[in-house]
Protein backbone atom coordinates (compact mmCIF):
# COMPACT_ATOMS: atom_id res chain seq x y z
CA UNK A 1 0.00 0.00 0.00
CA UNK A 2 1.89 3.50 -1.21
CA UNK A 3 1.16 6.51 1.03
CA UNK A 4 -1.54 7.89 -1.43
CA UNK A 5 -3.60 4.71 -0.79
CA UNK A 6 -4.16 6.49 2.46
CA UNK A 7 -5.57 9.51 1.28
CA UNK A 8 -7.89 7.61 -1.16
CA UNK A 9 -11.37 8.23 -0.03
CA UNK A 10 -13.18 4.81 -0.76
CA UNK A 11 -17.14 4.19 -0.50
CA UNK A 12 -15.99 1.41 2.34
CA UNK A 13 -13.74 4.01 3.99
CA UNK A 14 -16.66 6.75 4.68
CA UNK A 15 -19.06 3.89 5.02
CA UNK A 16 -17.10 2.30 8.50
CA UNK A 17 -16.39 6.26 9.57
CA UNK A 18 -20.47 6.61 9.31
CA UNK A 19 -21.24 3.22 11.10
CA UNK A 20 -18.89 4.10 14.03
CA UNK A 21 -20.68 7.67 14.40
CA UNK A 22 -23.00 7.73 17.08
CA UNK A 23 -25.29 10.37 15.49
CA UNK A 24 -26.53 9.35 12.66
CA UNK A 25 -27.65 12.87 10.98
CA UNK A 26 -26.35 14.96 7.90
CA UNK A 27 -24.92 11.88 5.74
CA UNK A 28 -24.64 13.79 2.86
CA UNK A 29 -22.60 16.61 4.32
CA UNK A 30 -20.56 14.82 6.03
CA UNK A 31 -19.37 12.36 3.61
CA UNK A 32 -18.74 15.20 1.28
CA UNK A 33 -16.56 16.49 4.42
CA UNK A 34 -15.04 13.26 4.90
CA UNK A 35 -14.31 13.12 1.27
CA UNK A 36 -12.37 16.49 0.90
CA UNK A 37 -10.69 15.97 4.19
CA UNK A 38 -9.22 12.28 2.73
CA UNK A 39 -8.63 14.18 -0.71
CA UNK A 40 -6.89 17.16 0.37
CA UNK A 41 -4.68 14.83 2.92
CA UNK A 42 -5.58 16.46 5.65
CA UNK A 43 -5.79 13.28 7.60
CA UNK A 44 -6.03 9.71 6.89
CA UNK A 45 -8.81 7.45 7.54
CA UNK A 46 -7.31 5.79 10.42
CA UNK A 47 -5.98 8.90 11.85
CA UNK A 48 -9.93 10.18 11.47
CA UNK A 49 -11.21 7.11 13.20
CA UNK A 50 -8.48 7.06 16.15
CA UNK A 51 -9.76 10.53 16.99
CA UNK A 52 -13.59 9.74 17.09
CA UNK A 53 -13.00 6.40 19.29
CA UNK A 54 -11.23 8.82 21.79
CA UNK A 55 -14.21 11.27 21.10
CA UNK A 56 -16.92 8.64 21.61
CA UNK A 57 -14.97 7.81 25.38
CA UNK A 58 -14.27 10.86 26.29
CA UNK A 59 -17.99 13.00 25.44
CA UNK A 60 -19.74 14.37 28.62
CA UNK A 61 -22.76 12.83 28.98
CA UNK A 62 -24.64 15.86 29.10
CA UNK A 63 -23.33 17.10 26.02
CA UNK A 64 -25.14 16.38 22.43
CA UNK A 65 -23.06 14.51 20.45
CA UNK A 66 -21.66 16.99 17.42
CA UNK A 67 -23.64 16.58 13.79
CA UNK A 68 -20.59 14.56 11.94
CA UNK A 69 -19.81 16.78 9.24
CA UNK A 70 -19.43 19.83 12.04
CA UNK A 71 -17.34 17.22 13.67
CA UNK A 72 -15.40 16.43 10.44
CA UNK A 73 -15.27 20.22 9.41
CA UNK A 74 -13.88 21.11 12.78
CA UNK A 75 -11.01 18.48 12.73
CA UNK A 76 -12.34 17.62 15.91
CA UNK A 77 -10.06 14.01 15.99
CA UNK A 78 -7.43 16.66 16.63
CA UNK A 79 -8.71 17.51 19.96
CA UNK A 80 -7.59 17.10 23.60
CA UNK A 81 -10.06 15.37 26.07
CA UNK A 82 -11.03 18.30 27.96
CA UNK A 83 -10.62 17.51 31.58
CA UNK A 84 -13.59 16.89 33.42
CA UNK A 85 -14.79 20.52 34.62
CA UNK A 86 -12.55 23.77 34.43
CA UNK A 87 -12.10 26.95 36.47
CA UNK A 88 -15.16 27.84 39.21
CA UNK A 89 -17.48 24.77 38.02
CA UNK A 90 -15.34 22.31 39.64
CA UNK A 91 -17.93 22.21 42.65
CA UNK A 92 -20.64 22.00 40.61
CA UNK A 93 -22.02 18.56 39.95
CA UNK A 94 -22.61 17.12 36.25
CA UNK A 95 -26.32 17.05 35.35
CA UNK A 96 -27.55 14.03 34.43
CA UNK A 97 -29.27 12.78 31.30
CA UNK A 98 -32.92 12.71 33.18
CA UNK A 99 -32.20 16.33 34.47
CA UNK A 100 -31.54 17.46 31.26
CA UNK A 101 -34.83 15.73 29.53
CA UNK A 102 -36.85 17.62 32.02
CA UNK A 103 -35.73 20.44 30.31
CA UNK A 104 -33.01 21.29 32.73
CA UNK A 105 -35.31 22.02 35.40
CA UNK A 106 -36.45 19.37 38.03
CA UNK A 107 -40.35 18.75 38.74
CA UNK A 108 -41.97 20.40 41.11
CA UNK A 109 -44.13 18.20 43.28
CA UNK A 110 -47.95 19.55 44.46
CA UNK A 111 -46.46 19.64 47.73
CA UNK A 112 -43.52 21.39 46.73
CA UNK A 113 -45.60 23.80 44.88
CA UNK A 114 -48.44 24.47 47.86
CA UNK A 115 -45.07 25.33 50.40
CA UNK A 116 -43.81 27.58 47.85
CA UNK A 117 -47.29 29.20 47.58
CA UNK A 118 -47.16 29.37 51.47
CA UNK A 119 -43.84 30.84 51.55
CA UNK A 120 -44.77 33.89 49.17
CA UNK A 121 -48.14 34.85 51.20
CA UNK A 122 -45.76 34.66 54.88
CA UNK A 123 -43.72 36.98 52.58
CA UNK A 124 -45.91 39.59 51.28
CA UNK A 125 -47.74 39.12 54.98
CA UNK A 126 -44.66 40.58 56.85
CA UNK A 127 -44.00 43.24 53.85
CA UNK A 128 -47.58 44.16 54.43
CA UNK A 129 -46.13 45.03 58.17
CA UNK A 130 -43.12 46.54 57.20
CA UNK A 131 -40.86 43.67 57.83
CA UNK A 132 -38.26 41.93 55.31
CA UNK A 133 -38.57 38.50 55.74
CA UNK A 134 -34.99 38.21 53.75
CA UNK A 135 -33.68 40.02 57.34
CA UNK A 136 -35.07 37.72 59.53
CA UNK A 137 -33.56 33.99 60.73
CA UNK A 138 -34.64 31.14 58.28
CA UNK A 139 -36.35 29.66 61.40
CA UNK A 140 -38.27 32.19 62.27
CA UNK A 141 -39.56 32.45 59.04
CA UNK A 142 -40.08 28.97 58.58
CA UNK A 143 -41.83 28.63 62.08
CA UNK A 144 -44.12 31.10 60.21
CA UNK A 145 -44.91 28.95 57.29
CA UNK A 146 -45.61 25.85 59.13
CA UNK A 147 -47.97 27.62 61.21
CA UNK A 148 -49.80 28.98 58.53
CA UNK A 149 -49.67 25.77 56.52
CA UNK A 150 -51.32 24.05 59.78
CA UNK A 151 -53.93 26.62 59.83
CA UNK A 152 -54.98 25.70 56.66
CA UNK A 153 -54.87 21.95 57.40
CA UNK A 154 -57.31 22.37 60.21
CA UNK A 155 -59.58 24.75 58.06
CA UNK A 156 -59.91 22.18 54.77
Amino acid sequence: MSADDLFEATPTSFDAFWAAYPRKVGKKNAQEKYERIIAKKIATHERIMEGLEVYKQTKEDWRDWLHPATWLHGQRWEDEPAPFSQGSNEHRPRPTPQYLRQGGRPKVTPEQKRRRDLRMEVFEELRREGRNPYLMPVEEVRALVDTKAEAQRRQS
